[in-house]
């Protein structure tokens, strides 16, 4: 892939690349993608609980947190019993 960006932007990227931020451009770029990917993956995922909130499919912080508590003794039996 040829990629043609911005003279501030190739300026920016040599400069992390200089700096020790990244071993080369393409490593830098790399983590830019992924970058992109992860704001794309918590856009949906903020989409998908708006469309559950909105549904009604929500549950109290109490409800989560007795969940929580209930996983993580369930969790420390099982230790115990190892």
């Amino acid at each position: 892939m040829n990629i043609q960006l911005p003279s501030e932007l190739t300026e920016s990227v040599r400069s992390l690349v200089l700096q020790g931020r990244f071993a080369s451009e393409e490593e830098a770029f790399v983590e830019g993608v992924q970058l992109l990917v992860a704001r794309e993956r918590l856009r949906s995922d903020i989409e998908l609980g708006i469309g559950q909130l909105e549904r009604g499919q929500s549950r109290t912080a109490d409800e989560v947190f007795d969940s929580l508590t209930n996983k993580i003794q369930a969790l420390a039996e099982q230790r115990k019993n190892d």
